[in-house]
């Protein structure tokens, strides 16, 4: 669990699930795309969000296997 980051979960979980081709390529292998999502991330909480819990919460639930819809 990472302290701080109730208000981040939900909103990233939305951005992933809106997001299935960037999330799949981040997990397979390309890892640049962390910035994409931390960029919209940070425009969806209009930069109220901090950048390492935003970050911490991305590789957490990005690094989780693909939940099927």
């Amino acid at each position: 669990e990472i302290p701080g980051a109730d208000a981040t979960v939900p909103v990233a979980e939305k951005l992933i699930a809106a997001n299935p081709k960037q999330a799949a390529a981040y997990r397979a292998g390309k890892t640049a795309l962390l910035g994409y999502f931390v960029g919209q991330l940070m425009k969806e909480t209009r930069g109220s969000a901090s950048p390492e819990i935003v970050n911490a919460v991305l590789v957490r639930l990005l690094s989780r296997p693909e939940n099927p819809a």
